[in-house]
């Protein structure tokens, strides 16, 4: 079932997709247990080599009321991250973004709500990365708010 494209979610959470089958359960897993946060989740196979979109589509099917809330984008060819990304905010519905990477997991069930907070106070969004592979809403690096098509930066 295609998402509702009049429907403006408050966060696009946009996820590049490039050789990490090993990883990216966990990740979708972990966003799509999100709660209490109206969200669209945006991810781009970047022309991956492996099974990730497999694994992406199996875990997809663990969570069927996440289904028109995901779309999947892809890279006839390998266009490197910075284009996937680039393709993810082009096709973001959302108020704000945010990109947290596929090999990453969040931790907590409500870090995309409490996201989301924090981009309405702030008018900001936050990018979610850090080694562990275990993010949290402290590992923000930059912010970001789409607005009619143009991005704004806003340091942190």
């Amino acid at each position: 079932m295609e998402a509702n494209p009049r429907h403006v979610p408050d966060l696009s959470v946009l996820v590049p997709v490039y050789g990490v089958e090993r990883y990216i359960a966990d990740c979708a897993r972990s966003l799509f247990a999100q709660r209490d946060v109206d969200a669209e989740f945006v991810f781009v196979d970047d022309a991956s080599p492996d099974g990730s979109v497999d694994r992406l589509r199996e875990v997809m099917a663990e969570y069927p009321a996440v289904g028109e809330r995901v779309r999947i984008l892809r890279h006839a060819h390998n266009r490197g991250v910075g284009a996937a990304r680039r393709t993810a905010i082009e096709a973001a519905r959302g108020t704000y973004i945010c990109f947290v990477d596929s090999d990453d997991a969040l931790s907590d069930d409500r870090a995309l709500a409490q996201l989301s907070e924090e981009a309405r106070r702030t008018l900001s969004l936050l990018h979610i990365s850090e080694p562990t592979r275990q993010a949290e809403i402290s590992y923000a690096v930059f912010c970001l708010k789409k607005k009619n098509d143009n991005m704004k930066r806003v340091a942190k």
